[in-house]
């Protein structure tokens, strides 16, 4: 939201059943006051302190029951951005996108634990490649870190917040905020001009961590720090 403000937009439409939890605000745009309310209600309030002219809607209801039973709120708009980190959630929108059931252009925005990577996947609904064809065994084909972590499960890769039962992968404020404003410029020429091929756009975080835990990491991993990768 914090780089979408830059683009002018004129309305946002704000979906997330999501409720900001104490853990979350170290890296979320809003602070402490925020807290045991819904994000969405949240930056709706943000926005609209820096900008009241703008329109801003929001939904608390989980976006996949929205996608199958008003659809048509998310093709109002001019681009879908999806940024939830959820990968059932992801293949289920990819799907609906091949299926001709969400229409506009789309941009899947995750980060690799520890912030290693931060990638967008950027789906034109007229392209010929979709989103599976992105990955490969479930997995993102352009992940930093080796498949053979995901798959087996290492537990370097999740920790727990303390007295809390929620899982979260660390990571802080500054990581992402070099990560956005690497990739603002690309997502900012997506926007102003569609382009009709689908395309992927990795920013290379710091390796360091993981390879001081021995993390087996991908031949991504020779990239420098913070080199952008972009693959149609």
């Amino acid at each position: 939201i914090y780089f979408l403000e830059g683009v002018n937009f004129k309305k946002f439409y704000l979906i997330d059943n999501d409720i900001l939890r104490v853990e979350n605000i170290q890296r979320h745009l809003i602070g402490i006051n925020g807290v045991k309310s819904f994000k969405t209600d949240n930056i709706k309030n943000y926005i609209l302190s820096k900008n009241p002219l703008v329109t801003v809607k929001t939904d608390s209801e989980s976006v996949v029951k929205i996608i199958e039973n008003n659809v048509e709120l998310i093709n109002e708009g001019d681009f879908f951005f999806v940024a939830i980190g959820n990968e059932n959630i992801e293949g289920f929108i990819g799907e609906r996108i091949r299926n001709g059931i969400i229409i506009k252009p789309t941009l899947f925005i995750w980060v690799e634990p520890y912030l290693s990577a931060g990638h967008i996947i950027y789906i034109h609904p007229g392209s010929t490649k979709q989103y599976s064809d992105f990955f490969k065994d479930r997995l993102f084909v352009n992940n930093v870190i080796d498949k053979s972590e995901y798959l087996q499960g290492n537990s370097c890769l999740t920790k727990k917040e303390a007295g809390c039962q929620t899982s979260f992968i660390p990571y802080s404020q500054a990581n992402i905020i070099l990560f956005l404003s690497t990739v603002y410029p690309h997502l900012r020429k997506l926007i102003e001009n569609p382009a009709p091929q689908s395309k992927s756009i990795t920013w290379i975080g710091d390796l360091n961590y993981l390879q001081s835990q021995d993390v087996k990491l991908s031949t991504l991993s020779n990239c420098s720090f913070g080199e952008i990768i972009i693959k149609e």
